[in-house]
């Protein structure tokens, strides 16, 4: 053997030992590397559901602010119709104030508000002929307080409900206190609705007291010019106004967002105990921890400015979205110390290097599937968001071309009716105007109604139990065709239609298409609806059938669209939220809806159910 030959195995070895050595550390890179994998998987999760949250946040603030605006809106409307009682009044007594607000159905339609007032201006020179008239309508008690001698007086005389803790404001100078002189001052001068700040209101005895602001509207003597601020402080005679007791007020209007914000209301810009207004967490405990996210919104309402602080609560957080954080982590911690195994394993073992890098190149698929998935859940959940968007401004658009032509037609019928009272009191024209205006406020409170209807259809929960739409269909039809005395018609109802759904919902869905068989159907003398049941493809399809009108099918995809008319309203009357209504509540069971027709030869809705 000469000194150059290779002893055996040594290359070998030298391999082996090189490979070994390299094993000591590919574990611990492996296991490095799954860690720091797993750190970024956890973190880009983590972005994302803050990112969720963040949108559902701001989203959830910008609605709550909407319903505030929405709601004092709709306060202020409900003045603007008392103002418009006095214009278009020579004079308004006890009893025909009364009456007027008693229509008004406050306490259903209004929740929170207090009542509807008027506060008129008592000259000092009439205080005491005043206070006699007053007392000579059966108010002997009746006196101007507080009591003292002051340049302007200014009394409630009519203030509806005149029950419970109204009685006590009944004779009170609200002109007397500073903050409400502010206010009435500035609806004076504006001639427009002006809110107050935060007042104690004469209302409250002591017993669970609120924060309490005014809503008011100056009231003019009519014929008097009122193109400056001279001549309307020369012009006016009292206010409509209406009292709220905050909590009252906002009681109910947030729903869903109830348990997961707090939500304070301050007066002006500060924010303080003393300004506080309205707080809907109130005394819970869970107020106390520090929030993960707050914003402060300032808004303007009637002219006073409101800021509106948002707390999310613990209930806000995504538990189950967290729960996913967690799983990330155990799941990528798991996998990364089972990496580092198997490498060492094929540090070990060469004969299974093939083996390893396969896994490892099935691991390596499994991550990058793992974050294609994330990614497309963000796109997802972007374009989830964007159609909401849409919706939303497509539904405030809606109400808005919706609400303005009877708006306008109020405006105009009151204008008329004023202006026909100065010419010289009431006659046919004056009369007429007056009907106008009924029916034109009766359109405006029904395109409410509806619109109130199909926004709870698309959010209160479904209670799904055993309904019988045969006897729902004979209970509706027998009520609309009470109303229709002087008409024939001929009903049919398949027996014994059994499904699942919310016994509540499917009643509204079922009147309303009911209802458009038995009104589009008028002009037929043998007018025939029906309702059945039939079998398309292996599916249950429910139908209902009218002889009526019928229309053009190249305007179907315009039925289910809000608002949106395929006959005139003066031929037909209606919103045009019924069927966009009934739609909502069949997809919200999981079915479709859709229809037949022909112009002259009547209309068939089919829907099925899941």
């Amino acid at each position: 053997m000469g000194l150059t030959d290779e002893v055996p195995g040594t290359k070998p070895a030298a391999r082996a030992s090189k490979l070994l050595r390299a094993g000591h550390w590919l574990p611990l890179v492996v296991l490095g590397l799954g860690l720091v994998i797993t750190y970024s998987l956890w973190e880009n999760e983590q972005q994302i559901i803050d990112q969720d949250l963040k949108l559902n946040f701001d989203f959830s603030v910008q609605e709550n602010i909407s319903l505030i605006k929405q709601r004092m809106l709709a306060y202020e409307q409900v003045l603007r119709g008392a103002r418009g009682l006095f214009s278009a009044s020579e004079s308004v007594g006890r009893r025909e104030f009364h009456d007027y607000v008693s229509a008004l159905g406050l306490e259903d339609t209004y929740p929170g508000i207090q009542g509807v007032g008027f506060s008129l201006i008592v000259p000092p020179a009439q205080k005491e002929s005043h206070t006699e008239s007053i007392r000579g309508e059966g108010f002997p008690g009746y006196a101007i307080k507080p009591e003292g001698v002051r340049e302007t007086y200014s009394s409630i005389i009519y203030l509806e409900p005149f029950t419970g803790r109204n009685l006590r404001a009944f004779g009170y100078d609200m002109f007397s206190e500073k903050v409400r002189r502010i206010a009435m001052e500035r609806a004076r001068d504006t001639g427009k609705v002006a809110l107050s700040g935060k007042v104690r209101l004469v209302q409250e005895d002591g017993d669970r007291e609120q924060a309490g602001v005014l809503i008011y509207l100056p009231v003019y003597a009519p014929g008097k010019p009122l193109d400056s601020v001279e001549s309307r402080r020369s012009a006016i005679i009292g206010w409509v106004y209406s009292p709220f007791r905050m909590n009252d007020l906002m009681a109910g209007l947030f729903g869903r967002h109830a348990d997961e914000m707090d939500l304070e209301i301050y007066d002006g810009t500060e924010i303080s105990g003393k300004t506080l207004l309205y707080d809907s967490a109130g005394t819970r405990s869970d107020r106390l921890k520090a929030p993960t996210r707050h914003a402060v919104r300032r808004i303007q309402i009637a002219g006073q400015t409101w800021t509106v602080a948002f707390r999310a609560l613990p209930p806000f957080e995504d538990q189950d979205k967290r729960g996913k954080v967690r799983d990330v982590a155990i799941v990528g911690i798991v996998l990364s110390i089972l990496l580092t195994l198997i490498t060492w394993l094929l540090a070990v073992a060469r004969t299974r290097a093939v083996e390893s890098r396969e896994a490892l190149a099935v691991k390596q698929k499994q991550l990058e599937d793992l974050n294609l998935s994330l990614e497309q859940r963000v796109a997802d959940r972007t374009a989830e968001l964007e159609r909401l968007n849409r919706e939303l401004e497509s539904f405030c658009y809606s109400i808005s071309h919706e609400i303005q032509a009877p708006i306008a037609r109020l405006d105009g019928f009151s204008r008329a009716i004023a202006e026909a009272v100065k010419a010289g009191g009431p006659d046919d024209d004056t009369v007429y105007l007056a009907s106008r205006l009924e029916v034109a406020s009766q359109r405006l409170r029904h395109v409410i109604d509806s619109l109130l209807v199909m926004y709870r259809m698309g959010s209160i929960e479904i209670e799904r139990n055993p309904v019988d739409l045969s006897e729902l269909c004979g209970q509706i039809l027998e009520e609309l065709l009470q109303n229709c005395t002087e008409r024939t018609i001929t009903t049919t109802i398949a027996p014994a239609v059994v499904v699942q759904g919310d016994r509540r919902m499917l009643d509204t869905c079922l009147r309303l298409l009911l209802e458009n068989a038995v009104k589009y159907s008028a002009g037929n003398p043998e007018a025939a609806i029906e309702f059945g049941k039939t079998e398309h493809a292996g599916e249950t399809v429910l139908f209902v059938r009218d002889n009526g009108v019928g229309f053009d099918m190249t305007y179907a995809d315009k039925l289910f669209q809000p608002f949106s008319r395929l006959h005139n309203e003066y031929e037909f009357e209606g919103s045009g939220t019924g069927l966009p209504t009934a739609q909502r509540i069949i997809e919200r069971h999981g079915g479709r809806i859709w229809c037949e027709a022909e112009p002259g030869r009547g209309a068939t809705f089919f829907f099925t159910l899941a």
